[in-house]
């Protein structure tokens, strides 16, 4: 029956792989696999060598997919609920049958002999153990068994190798870490033989070199890195130190065979990767858990080997894998770390390292952290390539390639631990360099300046005033003078690094030095770019300076600042480079004081015109589908605004930016629609005037109300602040079209409060009266919300506010839509229910105000509430009165204006205090406003009044006055 249904379920997979039958054959795929007896079709599909490779991965993919949603189910998952897939748990039979299945493949002759598929039928084999581990005890013996015959094939043991690999993975994670005793049961039972099979191959691998041999090493180093990392947790015998032992000498051997070769020779390859493959296994569980290795002979010949494979190393010859040396690197990093707390590596790190620290630090220097000969190719080749991917133009002072990072992180962290010794040597070095007449020995000062930077935050301590002061005369010497291009360029760096420790007064002396460095176009662009990274440093700390520093020479230097920058810019080339150099532009400008930066924007303006020009040819062209400069532009004119505030070069091109990127025809428009509502925002905040420009862009925020779901909030912003700038004009015409929009905004993201929303509405409520019935369809939504309590509550509390609002503002059109929902009472209990929840003052008055005012006319349903409703009064009247009367305007205005101190911002603050001027919820008086409610209820109930009155309790009446 299965052999019937094979070729089903072969078309159906190879209709999987074609673009207009996969749909339905997934669908049709997911139907079969239902069927139980249909699993053993698909094992005959994996073992068959007649079916295409893909077939027979997609048939293993599938069936560890059944395995993972179907072999153990506590309760359905998400998508099975959604999906309504009631298919249950695989039954007990069909599991017992499903495992004897994996181990007679795993035992067959051939038939898995694609490593890709190994790796899959592995896969699927761990993900069962995955579950069955206890119980599925055949598995672990036919796997050693497997390994251990003399007569298994390379394939066959590279099968059983690698399902080992990913069986101890997936222990590993399957249970909770008190709960691993099976792993680490596992870890030891597994560990002799597979150190075993690590020396034979070992063997091999460095006596034949075959693919063969290599690949079954490196899996036997897989397989024991697994092992280690187990035996470390769980604190078991793992045959630990035999295998450091063997594998210490192998790497040894292999060192000394790939010193002997050439780069490109055959063998380069293979030993590379059994060099970092081995020394992997070897040293990540120590890099992971640093208390592993606590038997020191163990750590000592780890660091031993770590060591001397540093000191064999030469990046610059490339004469070890720089992945190898890495790692090394990192194992030494780590032992001088633990030293402090750990005796284990105390002791390791006294006899491997402790008598050799200057001839470590000399091959650090010379090796690691001076020039090679990749960079000044790279320089000369491509200089702005050099530029981004060497540091200059970074924030972070580590941007060199990741060897020399590691090196100069091994370097400081020696100086850490040795202290005085270490520097006693650095400096009679730097002092030696500093010494001798240019050009003097140009790889060994780069490297001095080099480590000088990066022990920016060490080096201080142990140098006096006078050595302190000599060292940055020197480098600024060194960096106008030294003819070596590569040892400028670092002693300019230096500077940057050392900016917290230049005297105040040598700061303007250093900050005209990196000014007339980057301005001078006759020097190089990375000697420029250099500069102008140092000086950024100089422009950070100065206002940590101000009261230290002449505020007006200072100033005077950036106008050269901004022309080199604009200069540079306008020449580059390179995409990465520029989006850093604006990134640099956008750091300046919020860091200096706006008056600087007023004059230059013109300036700035017309480089960022030209710049966005050119990104949007490349993007409308298809040269490009890269906006990440044209979103970096975005950032960087925010910037502007927010510094500056209303400037016309700015805002024109603001415009013009903002009009492209809210076009939804243009294909990117999503990429950066978040950026341009932002600047947006920042654009109508800062405007002193609805300017003809600006009032063309109105329309858009309609139209993406329907389309850009990530910039809801912003997008709400913008259209507040039209409305704030005097927007009646664009209300007459877009005031339905609006409110409908804004709709669509809470019904869409109804899960959030969006206070944006609500800020809109109610000043709208305040500024338009008259134009009150626009709001209703979203008023309505919101008291729907309410009296359905379908939020939380802190929504609700925003959206009762806006309800109470209309109340106010006006009684009738308020009490139309809260009849509409039919039973009106059903809305004071929610008010009662949550005022306590309203925190914002003007809010519980509006309240106050509202739930008086639904009194009148007087409602059976109401009025049996009114001691609650005159508890919500006197909770505002006492709040406008007394000692707290002083801080109700300023609350009031602290919770719905700008926060800002700029003068820019002053005009944002000005709009909304128009606002608050005309609101009638400040301009009331509550008790004024409750006498006249409770004048007209009285007139409107006669003699009915005093016997309602006496309903409210005397702790509401007597503040009240009733």
């Amino acid at each position: 029956m299965a052999g019937a249904q094979e070729p089903g379920l072969v078309e159906t997979l190879q209709a999987c792989f074609a673009h207009n039958t996969r749909a339905r054959a997934e669908d049709h795929l997911d139907t079969l696999m239902r069927d139980p007896s249909n699993l053993e079709t698909m094992f005959q599909i994996v073992g068959s060598p007649d079916v295409s490779l893909d077939c027979r991965l997609l048939a293993v993919i599938c069936l560890r997919n059944h395995v993972n949603r179907h072999w153990r189910i506590s309760m359905p998952t998400a998508v099975q609920r959604h999906q309504g897939d009631r298919h249950g748990q695989i039954p007990d039979n069909v599991k017992a049958k499903f495992k004897e299945v994996l181990l007679a493949m795993l035992a067959q002759g051939d038939i898995l002999n694609d490593l890709t598929l190994i790796k899959q039928v592995a896969l699927l084999v761990a993900k069962v153990a995955r579950f069955e581990l206890r119980t599925w005890p055949e598995l672990v013996p036919v796997v050693m068994q497997g390994l251990q015959k003399e007569q298994s094939s390379p394939i066959m043991l590279l099968r059983y190798l690698v399902t080992l690999h990913f069986v101890l993975i997936e222990a590993l994670f399957a249970s909770k870490i008190e709960q691993r005793e099976p792993f680490y049961q596992l870890c030891g039972a597994v560990s002799g033989p597979v150190v075993q099979l690590c020396s034979q191959y070992n063997r091999k691998a460095l006596a034949e070199g075959s693919s063969e041999a290599v690949m079954l090493c490196c899996y036997c180093h897989k397989v024991m890195l697994r092992v280690l990392r187990g035996g470390v947790s769980g604190n078991r015998d793992v045959s630990a130190g035999q295998y450091v032992a063997e594998t210490s000498s192998f790497i040894e051997s292999l060192m000394n065979k790939r010193m002997e070769v050439a780069k490109n020779h055959v063998l380069t390859a293979t030993l590379d990767k059994l060099l970092q493959k081995s020394m992997k296994a070897l040293a990540e569980p120590y890099l992971l858990s640093p208390q592993g290795y606590n038997n020191p002979s163990f750590l000592k010949s780890l660091l031993s080997l770590a060591t001397r494979a540093v000191v064999a190393g030469d990046p610059d010859k490339e004469n070890l894998p720089a992945a190898f040396l890495m790692r090394c690197l990192s194992v030494v990093e780590q032992v001088i770390a633990a030293s402090s707390s750990s005796e284990v590596a105390k002791a390791a790190f006294s006899e491997v390292l402790s008598s050799n620290v200057q001839t470590f630090l000399s091959v650090l220097l010379n090796k690691y952290l001076c020039v090679h000969s990749s960079e000044l190719e790279l320089w000369e080749a491509d200089p702005e390539a050099f530029v981004f991917e060497k540091g200059d133009i970074h924030d972070d002072a580590l941007c060199e390639v990741v060897l020399k990072e590691k090196a100069a992180s091994v370097f400081v962290g020696l100086t850490d631990e040795c202290g005085d010794q270490v520097m006693q040597e650095f400096t009679g070095t730097v002092e030696r360099i500093f010494s001798t007449p240019l050009p003097g020995d140009a790889v060994a000062t780069e490297a001095a300046l080099y480590v000088m930077g990066l022990g920016c935050y060490t080096f201080p301590r142990f140098i006096n005033d006078d050595m302190r002061s000599r060292w940055l005369q020197v480098s600024m010497s060194l960096a106008t003078r030294h003819p070596n291009k590569m040892a400028r360029r670092r002693a300019i760096w230096v500077l940057g690094q050392w900016v917290y420790e230049v005297p105040a007064e040598n700061f303007l002396q250093v900050c005209k030095l990196l000014v007339s460095l980057q301005s001078d176009a006759s020097n190089d662009l990375v000697i420029r770019l250099t500069a102008v990274n140092a000086f950024k440093e100089y422009v950070v700390h100065a206002q940590s300076l101000s009261t230290e520093l002449d505020s007006n020479e200072f100033a005077g230097l950036l106008p050269a600042f901004f022309t080199s920058i604009v200069s540079i810019l306008g020449g580059c080339s390179n995409s990465d480079l520029k989006h850093s150099i604006l990134d640099l532009i956008t750091l300046v400008v919020q860091t200096v004081d706006a008056s600087i930066i007023v004059p230059h924007c013109p300036q700035l303006a017309e480089l960022l015109h030209t710049y966005w020009k050119h990104e949007q040819q490349s993007v409308s062209k298809g040269q490009t589908d890269d906006v990440r400069n044209m979103t970096q532009i975005f950032v960087c004119l925010r910037a502007i605004v927010m510094s500056v505030g209303h400037v016309p070069a700015i805002y024109h091109l603001a415009c013009s930016v903002i009009d492209y990127a809210t076009d939804t025809k243009n294909a990117c428009y999503l990429e950066l629609i978040d950026n341009s509502c932002e600047l947006w925002y920042e654009v109508t905040l800062h405007a002193v005037e609805l300017t003809e420009s600006l009032s063309l862009l109105f329309p858009r925020i309609l139209v993406l109300f329907d389309k850009a779901f990530s910039a809801y909030d912003y997008l709400v912003r913008v259209a507040h602040q039209y409305l704030l700038l005097g927007g009646l004009s664009l209300l007459q015409a877009y005031g339905a079209p609006l409110f409908s929009g804004l709709l669509k905004v809470l019904q869409t993201m109804k899960d959030e409060p969006l206070t944006s929303v609500c800020d809109l509405v109610d000043d709208f409520l305040v500024m338009f009266p008259n134009f009150s019935r626009e709001t209703v369809p979203v008023v309505s939504f919101m008291l729907q919300t309410v009296l359905e309590k379908s939020e939380a509550a802190l929504c609700r509390v925003a959206y009762i506010a806006i309800v109470c609002r209309l109340i106010v503002v006006d009684k009738q059109l308020g009490m139309q839509v809260i009849a509409s929902f039919g039973k009106t009472s059903a809305f004071i209990d929610q008010l009662i229910d949550l005022e306590d929840a309203i925190s914002r003052r003007d809010h519980r008055k509006v309240a106050a105000m509202a739930a008086v005012a639904l009194c009148t006319p007087p409602d059976p349903e109401y009025l049996q509430h009114i001691d609650c409703i005159m508890s919500i009064v006197v909770d505002a009247t006492l709040g406008e009165e007394g000692e707290e009367a002083q801080y109700f305007r300023l609350s009031v205005l602290e919770s719905r204006c700008i926060e800002n101190e700029t003068e820019y911002n002053k005009v944002a603050n000005d709009r909304k205090m128009k606002v608050l001027e005309t609101d009638p919820v400040m301009n009331t008086s509550m008790r004024d406003w409750l006498a006249r409610c409770l004048a007209e209820l009285q007139s409107q109930l006669g003699a009915q009044y005093p016997n309602v009155i006496k309903t409210v309790g005397e702790h509401n009446r007597k503040p009240l006055n009733i």
